[in-house]
């Protein structure tokens, strides 16, 4: 149990930074609480729950949980330096956090909802359904990868349906699941299931919450509870599509519970400390050179130069392998930024892309709060999705070029869907409303002339003074 104490301990330090996170979202609430809250959920079960799971059960080779590296010289040795990089990059993503949060002025944000316009508020929503309509059509269709655009369309829909259900009925509180809304959340279920992506559950569930928190809804536990559940389960349901039964596996070796066994089948889906361990074990400023991390920056944020491979499977090709050689080559998976930093540049870079990490989540959570629905856009490009918590500094340079190419097809739409507001409010020349409006109206130059006639300075002379300057003269 002594030799287990450094490692013990900097799981309670990861415990620590998360109940800070947990705080700080309280404090700001809003988008920006969100952001911090949704991080927080991430860590506290990658460094937290999965890594007390490794000291305590120290699972064996048959185990899917099980990490051949850490078991070589056993989990309490080698799972010290592991943790320290992760509570690094933690620390410094909450202190950046806090401090760009306060400069940006996001505590005067708690408790408002978005500073758009009806109109605006009205077209974005009009832009996010058919956004997600054209994506859900991409996703579910056998279209294949025929063009780049079925491929843009597909990364779009999820982003499309967030701006929908943040955005669908105006300034008003409504219901708490409108039925537009429901129809939305659940045709991303299906989706999610058949596509077996977890990113199709996780963003209708965040923009749920991200909803509420403008609405300046308050009693908001039994929801919270209800969307946790629903991903959870989300996770439980999308595992066996992918192959991965974990869960059967558990409850037939061990005996135990259903709930246990689907509890380490969703564990195994967060894999932010398999991550670490890989760029632990291939050790510090062993990945990209400055030159190589300069030309992937460009290819993944300029238009039209990303070869189509993503950054999980570059991870895996490149870091993973070198010291997993079983690992499938074509298998996504999730960096962060402690894992991607220390890769880059060591304990440095573990500290700097944490912070960098803080920053962008504050940066995301103050554009959604502009009065400019392009940028409202573009912030929700990287807000729904899993960039700001599973990715790092790479994997936001590929969702900034998701979010320009969204850019261009979503200002289009919005001069059109705020041309058909404006005409909506304005009232119509030949309808008995708008006659009544302009004859209830006086006409501009009387009401002119009226004004002006106000404004003149009033004389009045009593009879008595005139008739006694009379009788002087």
């Amino acid at each position: 149990m002594t030799s287990q104490a450094p490692a013990l301990a900097l799981v309670f330090l990861n415990f620590l930074v998360v109940v800070l996170q947990g705080r700080l979202a309280f404090k700001y609430r809003g988008v920006f609480g969100v952001v911090l809250g949704a991080n927080a959920a991430f860590s506290f079960i990658a460094f937290t729950i999965r890594p007390a799971y490794l000291l305590l059960a120290k699972p064996r080779d048959a185990d899917s949980l099980a990490d051949l590296r850490l078991l070589e010289s056993g989990y309490a040795s080698s799972l010290v330096p592991v943790l320290a990089i992760a509570a690094t990059a933690q620390i410094a993503f909450l202190v950046a956090a806090s401090v760009t949060g306060k400069r940006l002025g996001l505590l005067s944000h708690r408790g408002k909802g978005l500073m758009l316009t009806d109109v605006d508020r009205h077209a974005l929503a009009a832009t996010g359904l058919v956004l997600w309509l054209a994506g859900a059509l991409a996703r579910t269709l056998p279209l294949g990868d025929l063009t780049a655009s079925i491929t843009i369309l597909r990364s779009v829909g999820p982003v499309g349906a967030g701006v929908f259900i943040v955005c669908y009925g105006g300034t008003r509180r409504r219901a708490l699941m409108p039925l537009p809304v429901v129809v939305v959340v659940a045709t991303e279920a299906f989706i999610g299931i058949g596509a077996a992506s977890k990113t199709a559950f996780l963003v209708p569930f965040l923009a749920l919450v991200v909803r509420w928190v403008i609405e300046g809804r308050r009693r908001l536990a039994k929801p919270l509870l209800s969307v946790g559940l629903a991903a959870l389960a989300a996770f439980a349901i999308i595992q066996p599509l992918k192959g991965i039964n974990t869960a059967e596996v558990y409850e037939q070796r061990y005996g135990g519970s259903v709930v246990a066994a689907q509890a380490l089948s969703v564990l195994e889906r967060f894999d932010g400390l398999t991550a670490i361990v890989d760029a632990q074990a291939v050790g510090s400023n062993a990945w990209l050179n400055a030159g190589e991390f300069s030309q992937r920056i460009v290819q993944y944020t300029v238009p039209g130069m990303d070869d189509g491979v993503t950054l999980g499977q570059r991870w895996t090709r490149e870091v993973r392998t070198q010291t997993v050689p079983g690992q499938f080559a074509d298998v996504s998976l999730a960096a962060g930024y402690g894992a991607e930093g220390y890769a880059l540049w060591g304990p440095f870079g573990a500290v700097l892309w944490g912070a960098g990490g803080g920053a962008l989540a504050a940066i995301v959570s103050k554009g959604f709060y502009s009065r400019r629905a392009l940028l409202v856009v573009a912030s929700s490009t990287f807000l729904f999705s899993t960039v700001l918590f599973e990715l790092a500094i790479l994997g936001a340079a590929q969702q900034l070029n998701r979010a320009l190419l969204l850019g261009v097809l979503a200002w289009p739409m919005l001069q059109l869907f705020r041309a058909v507001a404006r005409n909506q409010n304005r009232p119509h020349a030949r309808s008995a409303t708008g006659r009544m409006q302009r004859m209830a109206r006086p006409p501009r130059r009387a009401e002119a002339r009226r004004s002006a006639l106000s404004r003149r300075p009033q004389y009045s002379v009593s009879t008595t003074e005139f008739s006694r300057q009379g009788s002087a003269k």
